[in-house]
């Protein structure tokens, strides 16, 4: 049983210029040029898109050293952050023998 018939996929493998597709004839390029043209706008939409997505990832990564820096600071107004509780914790760890590294 011939399973193209079925499945009706040949108006979407038709390649130009015969090969299954002869009914859709061969444009060529206008010239190298725009060819060249085309391939090198691509390379600079890339370009322009990672250098977007650099400086998004520094202004969100300094949004997130400033919000953290907050947070310490916040915990150590409370007194939940300091280096004798820090010691305390860390003594109390090895008194259980804990394998947590800090």
């Amino acid at each position: 049983m011939d399973t193209t018939k079925h499945m009706n996929l040949l108006p979407l493998l038709r390649r130009a210029g015969g090969g299954g597709g002869s009914d859709v004839p061969y444009h060529p390029p206008p010239s190298v040029g725009h060819e060249i043209g085309v391939m090198f706008g691509g390379f600079g939409a890339m370009l322009v898109g990672a250098i977007l997505f650099y400086l998004w990832w520094r202004v969100k990564l300094a949004k997130d050293i400033k919000t953290e820096e907050e947070r310490v600071n916040g915990l150590k107004t409370r007194g939940l952050f300091s280096e004798e509780k820090r010691g305390d914790a860390v003594a109390e760890r090895e008194r259980r023998g804990s394998t947590v590294q800090m």
